[in-house]
């Protein structure tokens, strides 16, 4: 089978776009489709792979497939590059609406390599503080789960620590059924870091466009740190920006720069 592809990232967090608007991969070979064209070294390599379909409700609908074959809900780098793709495709205008798993999300082309996504509302009542490991987990739901701590030591840590530290978290199924994603934050005067484990992935990536959205989030919620905030990743940079009145966060955008980095096509 000869499947037509491009290669995009965001900040390093890179996937594996198709044009699927007219289907022609078999539902239930996807979740091994997946796993093969990701695995790197071996094939094309990518954090995740993402299907760009018809909607019937928004300009197009994205489906987002982690590394490992799972379909999870939302992407933020993912649905940034997938804005870009369905642009260049002449799926969409400058703005857009799309449709993943269930929530409507809006699209704006800021330039040719600029981005933003904008975020559905997430409920204060959601965001839970955990004592766990002798620290705080701060638990928000943005698009997916998310963890966030602050730990400047365990930002610090060897890859090695920082994999097992966040393995550990990710698999705490008695706190977070679903599994999450692990975020660990370095705050200083001016700047926000963050490294994240990412589910799915199972391994920490370059960069998780939803895990700098819950991070910048929890940072002004619980560290007094005010927005908008810059968050700079392994792989980039980019720009969250969000309101907090009553018992709502509104207004949540991610903003930063997309790249495509080749296009082929390959066979499975």
């Amino acid at each position: 089978m000869n499947i037509p592809f491009t290669k995009m990232h965001g900040a390093g967090n890179d996937f594996i776009m198709i044009d699927h608007r007219q289907p022609f991969l078999q539902e239930d070979k996807l979740p091994a489709i997946v796993r093969t064209l990701c695995t790197r070294k071996l094939h094309i390599g990518a954090n995740g792979l993402i299907l760009l379909e018809k909607s019937d409700q928004a300009h197009f609908s994205m489906r987002y497939f982690n590394r490992d074959g799972s379909e999870v809900e939302m992407c933020g780098n993912g649905a940034r590059c997938t804005m870009k793709f369905a642009y260049h495709i002449g799926a969409c205008k400058e703005k857009a609406i799309f449709e993943t798993m269930g929530e409507i999300y809006e699209g704006t082309i800021e330039s040719n390599d600029e981005i933003s996504i904008a975020f559905p509302n997430v409920s204060l009542q959601t965001v839970s503080p955990y004592n766990l490991m002798n620290r705080t987990l701060y638990s928000i739901t943005v698009g997916v789960p998310h963890v966030v701590l602050f730990d400047d030591a365990m930002y610090d840590a060897t890859e090695e620590d920082f994999h097992l530290f966040g393995e550990k978290i990710r698999y705490m199924t008695n706190y977070f059924p679903n599994g999450t994603n692990v975020n660990v934050v370095k705050l200083t005067d001016n700047h926000m870091y963050i490294r994240t484990y990412e589910r799915g992935v199972e391994e920490e990536t370059l960069a998780c466009g939803t895990g700098a959205t819950a991070s910048a989030i929890i940072a002004q919620l619980f560290q007094h740190k005010k927005g908008p905030t810059t968050v700079e990743m392994k792989g980039g940079i980019v720009h969250i920006h969000f309101q907090v009145k009553d018992t709502m966060i509104s207004n949540i955008t991610l903003t930063g720069k997309v790249f495509t980095a080749f296009q082929g096509t390959t066979t499975i």
